[in-house]
């Protein structure tokens, strides 16, 4: 019986630490984001007195004990947001749409950057770092107004793209050894 299989041994150059760094950078931004993006808004927003006046006796009634912290399980459209101010309403959902943007990039931004550091560990490294950047750029837009994340959202694609395009190189060069 033949066994077809190979063994392929990685060797990482003293590079990789640089990307494991900016990789682990933008997983602690995504963890944190929420935190410092919503959090403050959602107190703000949804504070004892106004779940209280508006929705401790409805609450009581059918569910029983006090209305739940900072109005969860809302997340900007709900029961507890229908009474908001439209300012208020923008911006708990603008707060929302950075976390959610972010949660809809990181799982291809970190693997592409994973994969492309294999033979590009430096360049990576650097679009990774412009990539943790671009971020807080597009969070500061956009909590000062939607359209104002437009920038740092086209940079965050073209690094997006650039990096997807070293991760190919990478599998290709791979495969062609």
């Amino acid at each position: 019986m033949s066994n077809n299989t190979t063994t392929t041994v990685i060797e990482l150059s003293r590079d990789y630490g640089l990307v494991l760094l900016a990789s682990t950078a933008i997983i602690s931004q995504y963890f944190v984001t929420p935190l410092i993006v919503i959090g403050p808004v959602r107190k703000r927003i949804f504070n004892k007195d106004y779940l209280n006046k508006n929705f401790g006796q409805v609450h009581r009634k059918e569910i029983g004990g006090d209305v739940p912290v900072l109005g969860y399980p809302d997340l900007g459209n709900g029961r507890f947001s229908q009474l908001l101010s439209y300012k208020d309403w923008m911006a708990l959902n603008s707060a929302y749409r950075i976390h959610l943007n972010f949660g809809e990039g990181i799982g291809i931004i970190v693997p592409f950057t994973l994969i492309a550091s294999l033979k590009f560990p430096r360049t990576a490294a650097y679009l990774a770092l412009g990539y943790f950047v671009s971020r807080i750029i597009y969070a500061v837009g956009y909590t000062k107004k939607p359209d104002a994340r437009r920038a740092s959202f086209w940079s965050i694609a073209c690094i997006t793209c650039a990096m997807g395009t070293l991760a190919a190189f990478t599998g290709w060069k791979v495969f062609r050894k």
